[in-house]
């Protein structure tokens, strides 16, 4: 979406991120962000969105872990352990996912 905004000149490269996300809550009436509120760019030379931490759709950048800052990243930290029940039935199957927070003293 990100892309539609630059290519129509609504947002420019050189603009800063905060402007780029103020163009987009008021075009699209969201902002769009990556999980880890990584923030985007755009690469005229390639004519794509890049992201700081992902890269692009071209070349992703691949990491191992997590950003330790993320909040996905820090919900899995509170893990403990999951546990999944299948149940199959007539009616198609029952699941249930329970997740044990791991208590930190």
């Amino acid at each position: 979406m990100l892309y539609a905004l630059f290519r129509s000149n609504v947002a420019s490269g050189a603009e800063t991120s905060e402007a780029v996300e103020a163009a987009a809550l008021q075009y699209l009436g969201y902002v769009p962000v990556s999980p880890d509120l990584a923030p985007f760019a755009f690469d005229s030379k390639y004519d794509e969105i890049t992201n700081q931490r992902h890269g692009t759709l071209r070349k992703p950048k691949l990491h191992t872990d997590a950003d330790a800052g993320a909040a996905g990243a820090q919900l899995l930290q509170q893990i403990g352990s999951v546990r999944t029940d299948l149940r199959f039935r007539e009616d198609g199957v029952h699941t249930t996912v329970t997740l044990r927070r791991d208590v930190k003293k």
